[in-house]
C-alpha cells in the first residue's frame, strides 16, 4: 500500500507566485475598483465635512542692516549703495527676522491687532505662521494659514503694521520693506481634495487586492514544470518532441491523455498531440472517450453522435463511424451517452476494439475523462500503454492533480507523464472530411 499511496500534502504549499497575484487581481478587478472607488468617495466626503479647511496669505519682506531713514525707498528697496559687507550682514539678520516673525508673542500681538480669536492653540504650536528665508539674499517670506481667506490675510497684514515697531525694540540698527504684500486666497492650501481622493482611492484598491490575493492567491494552482518533476518525479512535456522517447519503439503504440478537472484541456492537447504524430507521416486514431463532453468535437467540427458508444452496443462498425481528418488522422467521437458507461469498457468489446485499432494505426491517442469525476476513467487509463495527465500552468488546481494521482496509484494505472500547458495555449481547428 505505501508504494501506491500518495498525499495530498502537495495542495499544502500557501506561498503566493508573483504570477498567480496578478492573475487573482485581474479576475477580480471589479471588486477591486469599487473599492477604490468606495474608499475614494468615503474620502472626499470625510476631507469636505470632517476636516477645517485651511488657507494662506504670504508676503516677503526685504532685510537691511540701515534704519529705515538711511534707505532709499521702503516700499522699494535697492541694493546699489550697499557694501558687500552690509549685504552680508542683511542676510544674517534675515533669520533673526524670521524667528521673530515666527515668535509666539509677535504672532499673539498680530491676532489681536487683526481682532481675531480662535487662534490660541495654533499659536502656542507655532503652526499660523510660517517663514522662509532666501539663501544669499536677505529676503523672507512670511506665510500665514488660518481657517479662512479673509483671516489669513488680516494676520498677514497686522504682522506687516506691528514689524517695525516690534522688532526695532529687540534690533536697533536694522529696517525692512515690503517687496511682495499678502493677497486674499481664492483657494484652500489643505487638505488637498484631489491628492486625498486619490490616495483613499488607491488604499481601497491596495487593499482589496491584497485581500483578494490572500484569498484565492495562494499557491493552489500548477506551476512550473520544474516544480512537477520535483513534487512527483514525473516528467512534464510540452511538445511531442519531449514525448516521443517516453513511448514504447515496438508495434502500436496507445497513448491516453487524462484530464484533471474536466475542463477539456486533455481534448485540446490530444488534438495537438494527433496532429503532430500525423505531420511525422505516422497514421492517427482520436478517440475521444469523454462522453460527458463534447469538447474534442467542438474543437475539431465533427458531429458528436454516432462512436465509441455506438461500437461498444455493437450498433454499427468502425468504418461506418470514424470521421477522417486531413492530413493522416482519422476520429472516432464518444457517441450518445449511455447509461453504465464504466461498465461497459470493462467488457472485451472495448479490448478488442482497441486492439483493432492498433492494426490500423501508428498511433492511437485517445481523450480521457477525469479521474475526479467519471468511473470509467480508472477502467479506460488501464486500457492504454501510456497514460498522460494533462495540467495546465496557473489553472489547473495542485489538489485536483495530487487527489488524481493517489486514485490512480490505488488502481495500479502508471502515469508516464504530465502533458503542460500555459493558460494562454489552445487547440486549432483541423478541418474534417467524412469518411
Amino acid at each position: 500500500m505505501g508504494e501506491r499511496y500518495i498525499d495530498v500534502s502537495y495542495d499544502e504549499d500557501n506561498g503566493i507566485r508573483l504570477g498567480d497575484a496578478f492573475r487573482v487581481v485581474g479576475k477580480h478587478l471589479l471588486v477591486c475598483l469599487l473599492a477604490a472607488a468606495t474608499l475614494g468617495m468615503l474620502t472626499f466626503a470625510y476631507t469636505t465635512r470632517q476636516i477645517t479647511p485651511h488657507y494662506q496669505s504670504s508676503f516677503t519682506v526685504y532685510i537691511t542692516n540701515r534704519p529705515a531713514n538711511q534707505q532709499v525707498a521702503t516700499e522699494s528697496p535697492t541694493t546699489n549703495y550697499l557694501s558687500s559687507g552690509d549685504v552680508d550682514a542683511s542676510s544674517a539678520l534675515a533669520n533673526t527676522y524670521a524667528f521673530i516673525f515666527e515668535s509666539s508673542e509677535m504672532v499673539s500681538r498680530a491676532v489681536k491687532g487683526a481682532g481675531l480669536d480662535g487662534y490660541d492653540s495654533r499659536i502656542l504650536d507655532g503652526t499660523l505662521v510660517a517663514t522662509k528665508v532666501e539663501q544669499k539674499t536677505p529676503l523672507v517670506t512670511v506665510t500665514v494659514t488660518a481657517d479662512s481667506p479673509q483671516d489669513a490675510y488680516d494676520i498677514a497684514v497686522s504682522l506687516i503694521d506691528i514689524a517695525p515697531d516690534y522688532i526695532s525694540g529687540i534690533i536697533k540698527e536694522s529696517s525692512m520693506a515690503v517687496v511682495e504684500s499678502p493677497r486674499v486666497s481664492t483657494t484652500q492650501s489643505s487638505p488637498s481634495l484631489l491628492l486625498n481622493t486619490v490616495a483613499g482611492s488607491l488604499v481601497g484598491f491596495v487593499v482589496a487586492a491584497l485581500v483578494v490575493v490572500g484569498k484565492d492567491g495562494k499557491n493552489k494552482n500548477v506551476g512550473s514544470k520544474e516544480e512537477l518533476k520535483e513534487r512527483f518525479g514525473i516528467p512534464s512535456v510540452v511538445d511531442v518532441g519531449e514525448l516521443l522517447p517516453l513511448l514504447p519503439r515496438h508495434a502500436s503504440r496507445t497513448i491516453g491523455v487524462m484530464d484533471v478537472d474536466g475542463k477539456g484541456l486533455a481534448a485540446s492537447n490530444a488534438i495537438a498531440l494527433a496532429t503532430s504524430f500525423a505531420a511525422r507521416g505516422a497514421r492517427v486514431l482520436l478517440i475521444d472517450c469523454d462522453v460527458s463532453s463534447d469538447a474534442c468535437s467542438k474543437a475539431l467540427g465533427a458531429r458528436r453522435f454516432g462512436g465509441l458508444t455506438d461500437l461498444l452496443l455493437k450498433h454499427g462498425q468502425a468504418s461506418e463511424v470514424v470521421q477522417e481528418v486531413g492530413q493522416g488522422i482519422d476520429f472516432l467521437a464518444s457517441g450518445r451517452p449511455i447509461d453504465g458507461f464504466g461498465r461497459r469498457v470493462q467488457d472485451e468489446r472495448m479490448a478488442l476494439l482497441l486492439r483493432g485499432f492498433e492494426k490500423s494505426y501508428d498511433y492511437v491517442v485517445a481523450v480521457v475523462p477525469s479521474a475526479l469525476s467519471d468511473d470509467s476513467a480508472l477502467v479506460l487509463a488501464d486500457l492504454f500503454g501510456k497514460v498522460f495527465l494533462s495540467v495546465c500552468a496557473g489553472k489547473t488546481r495542485k489538489a485536483d492533480v495530487a487527489e488524481t494521482l493517489r486514485r490512480l496509484r490505488l488502481a495500479d494505472v502508471q502515469i508516464v507523464g504530465f502533458i503542460y500547458g500555459e493558460r494562454h495555449q489552445r487547440a486549432g481547428h483541423v478541418p474534417l472530411h467524412q469518411r
